[in-house]
């Protein structure tokens, strides 16, 4: 069975890199190792968990940011890049990463966990209705 763990306790930035760059192919090496070294920084606001299969393969992960709201007491968790490395996808390792969220929802008392992805991705769209997320209305402009 894969196992999720926090992504602080993964160490291995080649095998972490390599499903980075097929989830963002024009990343960076400055972004990734920058991303890389803020999720093993305990300070930092942006987190991590990685999925391993039962080889000690790295097969997923789950960046997230947690973060204040104005429209809230309490604080919410924006799950910014859920991946399942594709020989993988349709074995419950998503379901997994995000039931995990659930789990740290409950454990720090979060208000909310929320994620988005592009409209086009029908994919993840299906993923996310099928498991029983809520749709949102919410149209995202970037200001340049």
């Amino acid at each position: 069975m894969t196992q999720i763990i926090g992504l602080n306790e993964f160490q291995d930035y080649a095998a972490w890199l390599t499903l980075w760059r097929e989830f963002k192919p024009d990343i960076t090496d400055h972004i990734a190792l920058r991303t890389w070294n803020k999720l093993h920084d305990p300070t930092a606001s942006v987190k991590g968990l990685a999925a391993v299969n039962e080889e000690g393969k790295f097969v997923g992960f789950a960046h997230y940011v947690v973060h204040d709201s104005t429209d809230s007491l309490g604080e919410k968790c924006y799950v910014q890049e859920l991946f399942v490395t594709e020989a993988r996808r349709g074995t419950g390792i998503g379901r997994q990463l995000l039931n995990k969220m659930l789990q740290l929802k409950e454990d720090y008392g979060w208000e909310t966990v929320y994620l988005k992805t592009r409209e086009e991705n029908s994919a993840a769209i299906n993923f996310y209705t099928k498991i029983g997320c809520l749709r949102q209305r919410h149209v995202s402009f970037e200001v340049k």
